[in-house]
């Protein structure tokens, strides 16, 4: 495999492959296993984070909504019926589910209209942990189940394997949409395994934002660890925090392999736009760095943008 295909079938697929959140109902270690009813296990990083062992339901849930992008496309292939879904920039949902579910606002600044919510009868509604003690509760209060999802802002690959398995496990035990799954969760590794032997230590700088807000990501952000995984390092330590404003004097002496965009609230197209702007007015500074005069390694432009010279 080629560097690019590898370093774009890591990022496509960490894409499309994802998870999801709580409830009060656990079945206590007296109960049956036969009485059990329907089981939606947690992993272990969740219930470190004080989630119980698992959810129980009285059956399979039929009216989903989720309230986060990390579980759609994972509960779409396992065949879950979602009557509620975000409404992003950032994925391309299926027209089929696209078209057969209600988009709700979900970003940080805005509110998600819960009653609407209500008004679909979910039987299940699957929620960022961030949003444990505020849309939870009220969720809580209308007794509607609750599955709480890793959901930012920080999420590593590890977790979105996790995640998504005890979905598998849940949904599509024995399946072959559950299998095919598990086998591109495999192909991912094998191709990070030829990722890291070609770019193994070469070094990337993650900027994120919108001029003249810019951020420097660390691996411990989420664009910086699916980079850790390909081999990169990256510029700053990851002690210093996972995002920081970016010191227009101090990055010069970075000199990346690589320099990432990345927006967390527009496509990539927007993205490009902006940054193809902020290079035209300020040619002099980019140019300082090798990258982007030389052009060297471009990401594709579905996931992150790596400029050139414009």
């Amino acid at each position: 495999m080629k560097r690019k295909s590898a370093l774009l079938f890591f990022l496509m697929l960490l894409a499309a492959i994802c998870f999801g959140g709580c409830g009060k109902t656990g079945r206590t270690p007296s109960e049956p296993a036969e009485r059990a009813g329907f089981v939606l296990p947690y992993p272990q990083f969740m219930r470190d984070q004080g989630m119980p062992e698992q959810v129980v339901l009285p059956k399979k849930p039929e009216r989903v909504i989720s309230l986060t992008n990390t579980p759609v496309l994972a509960l779409y292939e396992l065949g879950v019926k979602q009557v509620g879904i975000p409404d992003t920039k950032i994925l391309d949902w299926p027209e089929e589910l696209r078209s057969g579910a209600k988009l709700f606002q979900t970003g940080m600044r805005t509110s998600i209209d819960m009653e609407a919510v209500a008004a679909l009868k979910p039987d299940l509604v699957v929620l960022g942990l961030h949003a444990k003690d505020t849309y939870g509760k009220q969720l809580e209060r209308e007794k509607i189940p609750v599955y709480y999802a890793a959901a930012g802002p920080t999420v590593s690959y590890e977790q979105v394997k996790a995640m998504t398995l005890c979905l598998v496990d849940a949904f599509g035990k024995g399946s072959k949409a559950g299998e095919d799954i598990r086998q591109r969760f495999a192909a991912t590794e094998q191709a990070m395994e030829k990722a890291r032997a070609a770019y193994g230590g070469r070094k990337v700088m993650i900027i994120q934002g919108a001029p003249p807000r810019l951020y420097v990501q660390s691996e411990a952000g989420t664009v910086g660890s699916m980079f850790r995984l390909l081999g990169f390092q990256n510029v700053i330590d990851r002690s210093q925090g996972t995002m920081f404003p970016l010191n227009q004097e101090e990055a010069l002496d970075y000199q990346p392999d690589l320099i990432v965009f990345v927006t967390a609230m527009g496509g990539a197209e927007d993205m490009q736009k902006m940054m193809a702007e902020e290079m035209a007015v300020r040619s002099s500074y980019w140019n300082h760095f090798a990258a982007v005069r030389e052009g060297r390694i471009p990401v594709p432009a579905a996931v992150v943008r790596h400029f050139g010279r414009h």
